[in-house]
């Protein structure tokens, strides 16, 4: 609850209140699109870096430093 405050004051701190339906409905859009359920499409998302979410599923990507397994064929 703590933190859902915090988050609440910084997003208050930088959309006006004027702007906030806009914002709202804009998040609601960003969410539908690219946070799809099992695989979110977080390289493509604006906020993958900054959502929990998308900073372990970008770290996991291919390229980052974490070695994938190569099956040889016999």
């Amino acid at each position: 609850a703590d933190n859902l405050e915090a988050l609440r004051g910084t997003i208050e701190h930088h959309v006006p209140k004027t702007r906030g339906a806009e914002m709202t409905e804009l998040l609601s859009r960003l969410a539908r699109d690219l946070c799809v359920e099992g695989t979110p499409k977080c390289a493509q998302c604006p906020l993958g870096k900054e959502c929990p979410t998308g900073i372990e599923r970008l770290a996991k990507k291919p390229g980052s430093g974490e070695k994938k397994s190569i099956k040889k064929s016999r």
